[in-house]
């Protein structure tokens, strides 16, 4: 597909590929602007369901104006050809920066997990929840900055509670209450920040299986406490938090988000080792040894 004009944007390099289709680099030849656009892939461009919750997704998304999501500035379809197009942000997934680094510290994680919340906190007031939070879906540049994709399973806070709900999203990741098939909530998308944060400062999801059934079983009959997140590398402090944001109980965790960057806040403000984050250098040379690559 590289060096092919598509609709009217004339495609560059392939950025990566994902469970739906593929993303681009392109040129927009009417506003002459880099962007990216997500392709719906040929083999499920005839899958109505899937169509429709790739519609779902730029719809979702162009919703949401926010530093830390990724925007969405239109959506194209033509000849069984679907395409989401998307600013382009010249950057990596933390998926790939944990593969790189394993692992993070505290002065990294912290201003990435911050803007996540922040982001996520932007999407709860506009009445949308993520429902999909994971490390390949969160973006940071060679500045540091953050960003959020991938809302295309994202549905509406107000959806009626007796309504069906078939849970999706990455299991691993997955409250306990989605994989029950109930409504997600603003504390499931809190749920899965908090494994992405255990992660993030470990190097290994929180919850260790052989197998989808383990990971089942271990969400919906274990309650995930302090003790067990006793890991030298992170302070009692942030253990704590991170407890609270996995509960197994919904009605346990934070109620928002604006309430766990609360106590983030406060966490930072006691932990004297956090005092200050320095992480454009870090991230930079990340980003950096990426494109050397």
């Amino acid at each position: 597909m590289t060096g092919k004009k598509i609709f009217h944007y004339r495609i560059l390099d392939l950025l990566g590929t994902g469970g739906m289709g593929s993303v681009y680099k392109a040129f927009d030849l009417k506003l002459e602007r880099f962007v990216a656009i997500k392709f719906l892939s040929e083999s499920l461009s005839k899958n109505l369901k899937v169509v429709d919750r790739f519609r779902n997704e730029a719809r979702n998304q162009a919703k949401l104006n926010h530093p830390n999501i990724v925007s969405v500035y239109g959506y194209e379809e033509a000849e069984n050809r679907f395409a989401i197009i998307m600013e382009y942000f010249n950057s990596f997934s933390l998926d790939e920066l944990l593969t790189r680094e394993k692992y993070l510290s505290l002065k990294e994680a912290i201003p990435i997990i911050k803007q996540v919340l922040y982001g996520i906190s932007f999407a709860h007031k506009h009445g949308l929840i993520h429902r999909d939070i994971k490390p390949s879906n969160i973006l940071i540049n060679m500045n540091g900055n953050v960003k959020i994709m991938d809302f295309g399973i994202s549905s509406s806070l107000y959806l009626n509670k007796s309504d069906s709900v078939n849970y999706s999203g990455t299991l691993i990741y997955l409250s306990p209450e989605q994989i029950e098939g109930k409504p997600a909530s603003e504390r499931s998308d809190i749920y899965s920040i908090g494994l992405t944060l255990f992660e993030m400062l470990v190097g290994a999801p929180l919850i260790q299986a052989n197998n989808n059934y383990e990971i089942v079983n271990t969400k919906l009959n274990t309650e995930i406490k302090n003790n067990n997140l006793k890991v030298a590398i992170i302070p009692e402090i942030y253990r704590s938090i991170i407890t609270k944001a996995v509960s197994s109980n919904p009605e346990n965790r934070f109620s928002n988000c604006d309430e766990f960057l609360s106590e983030l806040s406060i966490a930072v403000a006691r932990e004297s080792t956090v005092k200050e984050f320095p992480r454009k250098s870090l991230i930079k040379k990340i980003l950096l040894s990426f494109l050397d690559d």
